[in-house]
């Protein structure tokens, strides 16, 4: 398990394959209905907070879980306003890396030829490496960048990583962006 603190309201929870094996969680058990997840979030949450030395000022907490196939990355957020609600949102986002910017080109022109509609997007690229970045995928997206994936990898880095040592190729409809500006 990676904690990484945004800022003093909020964390970053990355548990790796072996952290949700060794937690026996899996998509189904990840609700706020089951008591036995309420009571493994709890602790997590008391383990990040004492790392990452946070101490918050309300008792609203506002949760963001994002599964990927290596494991699941949790925004934490402390609220200040009072309140017993919590919420849990799950989104399909992806990360993948390429070695070469040509690869990300090819695959800008695939998504241009196709009707299909990919989600917010953007290309970062950080030491040497591109990176893309896809929100919310639709299960047409999902296809596509299956397709690609034999060739190019998922990746786990963090927008935190990438706003820090990163540098922005493109953002919001960054496929489109770069079709646009290569493909003639």
């Amino acid at each position: 398990m990676l904690i990484e603190k945004i800022d003093e309201s909020k964390l970053l929870i990355s548990l790796g394959k072996y952290d949700i094996e060794k937690l026996e969680l899996n998509e189904e058990k990840m609700t706020l209905s089951n008591p036995e997840f309420k009571e493994t979030l709890k602790a997590i949450l008391s383990v990040a907070m004492l790392e990452a030395d946070i101490k918050p000022s309300g008792k609203r907490v506002k949760i963001e879980a994002m599964p990927y196939d290596k494991g699941c990355f949790i925004i934490v957020s402390f609220l200040n306003r009072r309140s017993k609600r919590y919420t849990v949102r799950k989104k399909k986002n992806f990360i993948y890396r390429f070695d070469d910017f040509e690869d990300i080109i090819t695959l800008a022109q695939s998504f241009s030829k196709s009707d299909i509609k990919i989600g917010a997007n953007s290309v970062f690229e950080c030491d040497g490496v591109y990176y893309l970045f896809v929100e919310d995928c639709s299960q047409e997206t999902e296809k596509i960048i299956e397709l690609f994936s034999e060739k190019y990898y998922p990746d786990s880095i963090t927008n935190a990583r990438f706003s820090e040592y990163g540098n922005v190729i493109a953002k919001n409809n960054a496929l489109l962006k770069i079709n646009n500006a290569f493909i003639k």
